[in-house]
């Protein structure tokens, strides 16, 4: 007679995470806007695609296809003229190397900051338009309060708000607690001001 020993599975719990570990969100950069140098690049570049066009306008010039005279020409005699005199060349290569100095400060700025934090740890930042969302929806829940509209930057909100006439006394505190309420806890915190007009257009 056989007998069937049965043996002890082992079984591997899972690791338990903390609570802290949970919550907490991976650390992320925050967002930026277009880098420093983005508009001067643009110019620069207008810049040269002018220059190839007046460029290529001269050459069918040379070349006889179009009528008239050649634009750079002149342009080249007057610097030709002018490298004789020392005080000029000077002046041109000061203000040359500035231009220079200032378009490497603009390629190795930072980008500047385009959102605001909702808080130390939370790795979370809303754009002015989302901040501008939020205003409205809180004024829009304020008594008495018809229309919102609202614009936001990094460090304000302004809104316009139209009430009916029997809300108007103490609308505008009213609409600036609830602001201030809903955005309480964004870093930096924004101004809030309001203007208050009622249906029949009174201020």
């Amino acid at each position: 007679m056989s007998t069937t020993e049965t043996l002890p599975v082992s079984r591997t719990e899972p690791a338990r995470t903390s609570r802290d570990a949970q919550v907490t969100t991976p650390a992320v950069d925050a967002p930026a806007g277009a880098p420093p140098a983005t508009a001067t690049g643009v110019v620069i570049a207008l810049v040269l695609v002018a220059l190839g066009v007046v460029a290529v306008r001269d050459a069918l010039v040379a070349l006889g296809w179009v009528p008239g005279t050649s634009w750079l020409e002149p342009a080249a005699s007057w610097l030709a003229d002018g490298v004789g005199k020392d005080v000029w060349v000077l002046v041109v290569a000061v203000l040359v190397a500035l231009v220079g100095l200032w378009l490497v400060l603009r390629a190795v700025g930072r980008r500047p900051r385009s959102a605001v934090s909702l808080g130390d740890g939370t790795n979370a930042w809303l754009e002015p338009r989302d901040v501008a969302r939020v205003a409205d929806i809180a004024a829009s829940d304020v008594d008495g309060v018809v229309t919102v509209r609202s614009r936001a930057a990094k460090r304000s909100v302004k809104l316009r708000v139209t009430v009916v006439d029997t809300a108007r006394d103490g609308a505008k505190g009213a609409v600036q607690d609830a602001v201030r309420d809903a955005l309480e806890g964004l870093d930096p915190s924004p101004r809030v001001s309001v203007k208050v007009s009622t249906l029949g257009g009174k201020r």
